[in-house]
C-alpha cells in the first residue's frame, strides 16, 4: 500500500542532554508527539531508535517511524570489536523495534565520514553495511538503508 511520508527529523532530548546518556521525561516526548501530529506530519525521522514505549506513544499519536540507529559515522568499519559491538546494538533495536506495525523502515548511520571509508576500505566498510541490514532483516524484514552517503560520491 503507497504511503506519502511527510515527516520531520525528531530528536527527544533537550539542551544540555546526550544521547545515550540522558533520559528524556515520556510526558515530555508525549507532547512533542502531539504538536508534531497538530502541525500536519504523519511520520517522524529518528537519529537513535525509539524504544518501544516512544514507539507505541507515536502509534497513539498516529505516527509513523523512520527508526533512526546511531552508530559513529567516523571510526574503523573493519575493526572486529566495533563490528561485533555494533551489530549486537543493532540486534537489541530491531528486536525491541519487530512488531511496531508504524515502523516504515531502520536508517543505520548517519553521514559516515569519507576519512573513514578511506581507512577501512571500501570494500570493508561496503561488508559491514551488508551485515548491518542482514542482521536487521534476519530480525525484522523492513527496509534498511544507510543515511547521507552524498559526500561519499567520489
Amino acid at each position: 500500500k503507497k504511503f506519502f511520508i511527510n515527516a520531520v527529523g525528531y530528536a527527544p532530548w533537550r539542551p544540555g542532554q546526550l544521547p545515550g546518556r540522558d533520559k528524556v521525561d515520556i510526558s515530555l516526548i508525549q507532547e512533542d508527539f502531539r504538536r508534531i501530529k497538530e502541525a500536519g506530519f504523519n511520520s517522524i525521522r529518528t537519529w537513535d531508535a525509539l524504544t518501544r514505549d516512544e514507539l507505541d506513544l507515536a502509534k497513539k499519536f498516529g505516527l509513523k517511524v523512520v527508526q533512526g540507529i546511531w552508530l559513529d559515522p567516523s571510526v574503523d568499519f573493519s575493526d572486529p570489536n566495533m563490528i561485533r559491538d555494533s551489530l549486537n546494538y543493532i540486534k537489541r533495536v530491531a528486536e525491541s523495534s519487530k512488531g511496531s506495525d508504524n515502523l516504515i523502515m531502520y536508517l543505520v548511520i548517519t553521514e559516515p565520514r569519507q576519512e573513514a571509508v578511506l581507512a577501512a576500505g571500501i570494500d570493508k566498510t561496503q561488508e559491514f553495511f551488508k551485515n548491518i541490514k542482514n542482521t536487521i532483516q534476519e530480525i525484522d524484514n523492513k527496509p534498511v538503508s544507510m543515511d547521507s552517503w552524498i559526500p561519499l560520491g567520489f
